[in-house]
């Protein structure tokens, strides 16, 4: 109990900090960016990351799903991170959401509000359910950089995961993986 609670107030404390313009003594790097389909109800997906400059990047997915989805597509969004000096992983986010709900509720909460005003003009997703059959859904070029991630966390290894379900079955995921790496 007493460690999701740290957890949860190490997420609060870092979402008030979100760009913040305090020196850093990081860079944030991102190694790989992969995607994969384990089922039928997507005919592709396509993911890619790119850099623009020090520590910021651009994250692209596309996809098409084979029929409309709604009421039984959820999706999980994981963080983790394992310290530098040690081997340990931690579980930094694991949120389960109902997308229909998601969708609707996109702009609602004031912790994350920035990160989904920006994350909704990089995407076409509707406000609402279903997600149509045979459309292409895009999020082009999503700008992530060190300006989300407060001055004051550990150098990490992370790996970023969005699984999607239908119903409890996990048919696709898309992740990123990178860390916080020291200035020379």
């Amino acid at each position: 109990m007493t460690r999701n609670m740290l957890r949860v107030l190490l997420i609060l404390i870092s979402l008030l900090y979100i760009e913040t313009e305090e020196e850093r003594n990081f860079f944030m790097d991102v190694t790989n960016t992969t995607c994969a389909k384990f089922g039928k109800q997507l005919r592709f997906i396509e993911c890619e990351s790119f850099k623009f400059c020090s520590s910021h990047y651009g994250i692209s997915v596309r996809t098409i799903f084979t029929r409309d989805m709604g009421r039984t597509l959820s999706g999980r969004v994981l963080m983790k991170g394992t310290l530098r000096k040690s081997n340990r992983t931690i579980t930094i986010l694991d949120i389960r959401i109902h997308a229909c709900s998601a969708l609707k509720q996109m702009t609602s909460n004031m912790f994350v509000k920035r990160i989904l005003i920006a994350f909704k003009k990089t995407n076409n997703l509707p406000t609402n359910c279903p997600l149509k059959a045979n459309v292409l859904y895009r999020m082009d070029n999503f700008s992530v950089s060190d300006t989300y991630i407060p001055t004051f966390w550990p150098l990490f290894n992370f790996t970023y995961t969005v699984e999607l379900y239908d119903r409890s079955y996990l048919f696709a995921m898309w992740e990123v993986s990178g860390g916080l790496v020291p200035k020379s």
